[in-house]
């Protein structure tokens, strides 16, 4: 028998191979004392039902909605292959979202399951599922957000934000617009032919050292490299530049060292797509504070012979040094 530990030290055993101690565990589980801020949530059910409804749905009424990630073949293969066909014991159930106004229904979880028994099973037409009502699409689109945070194969950022557009979540609106601003796409959010896309990680660090920077930023690399996406640790340290006090003015080509600025930039991006990789200052603990330091460290030697009153490096030196940087 092998015993876990639970957070109050209580000895939690698992059952003996014929479940025997059943009543033990669950007698254990009810000695245990929730934290004091936990015991608002006793008896609290926010949604659903704890006896599922499961029912047998024709495949031609599901419907799969914005909110879907992009389904995946070589995953739908490699599991039939390895199981050498379709293991319903393995099958899980689909939750398929009802909105009971028109009673459309939609995959909200297991479309992967839904596409396997159309290729691998066809002449089934019909498939088990748990059915769930949610009358608000945006509702619907919180809880595929919700129910994939607990996924196996969970989403990535990018496809979380996408659900959180369409559920109508303010801070992801607000990034939207910014990604409207910018004329640039994360995933699905402000997707468009021809249009170059961000990783939202990177995009997150830029927005948070400055949302004008960023999209400045943007603006100079999508100019600087046409025909390249955009570089999104580099988009990073140029909002970290910009972000500071002393180097604001550098945004802003209207003025004598925005235009110098601007003019650097340009020249030195010739040079090819990782010119401001500026290697030798990834000791920082994040790389984007030694690129911001490499950039403006080289900006201001070139500048110191173009103009005065150019602003010192020290404030981007320190941070850089702040992150663990020695290089400076």
């Amino acid at each position: 028998m092998i015993a876990y530990k639970c957070g109050q030290d209580v000895e939690i055993h698992t059952l003996h191979k014929k479940g025997k101690n059943m009543q033990k565990f669950i007698d254990q589980i009810r000695d245990i004392t929730v934290p004091k801020k936990m015991e608002q949530y006793i008896g609290s059910v926010v949604a659903g039902d704890p006896v599922k409804t499961v029912e047998l749905v024709a495949i031609e009424d599901i419907q799969l909605p914005e909110v879907q990630r992009d389904f995946s073949l070589a995953n739908i293969y490699k599991n039939i292959e390895r199981k050498g066909g379709l293991d319903y014991n393995l099958f899980g159930v689909p939750t398929i979202r009802r909105k009971p106004s028109t009673g459309a229904l939609d995959a909200a979880n297991g479309q992967h399951r839904i596409i396997k028994q159309i290729l691998f099973n066809p002449t089934e037409t019909h498939i088990m599922c748990e059915v769930i009502d949610i009358e608000a699409d945006a509702k619907a689109a919180e809880y595929f957000a919700d129910v994939n945070a607990l996924a196996i194969r969970k989403l990535d950022s990018q496809e979380i934000f996408w659900a959180q557009v369409l559920a109508g979540d303010k801070t992801a609106l607000f990034h939207k617009s910014i990604l409207e601003l910018a004329d640039v796409s994360i995933g699905k959010v402000n997707r468009a032919v021809g249009r170059k896309h961000l990783k939202y990680a990177n995009f997150l660090k830029a927005i948070n050292h400055s949302v004008d920077g960023t999209v400045y930023a943007i603006d100079l690399l999508r100019t600087a490299y046409p025909k390249r996406e955009i570089k999104n640790v580099t988009m990073a340290s140029l909002a970290l530049i910009f972000s500071l006090p002393e180097y604001k003015s550098l945004m802003d080509p209207n003025t004598k060292i925005g235009a110098l600025f601007k003019e650097w930039f340009m020249s030195v991006s010739k040079h090819g797509y990782d010119t401001f990789d500026y290697t030798q200052y990834r000791d920082a603990n994040q790389w984007h504070y030694g690129i911001a330091f490499g950039i403006y460290r080289n900006f201001a030697k070139y500048a110191r012979d173009e103009m005065n009153g150019v602003p010192s490096v020290k404030p981007i030196k320190d941070l850089y040094e702040l992150k663990g940087g020695s290089n400076g």
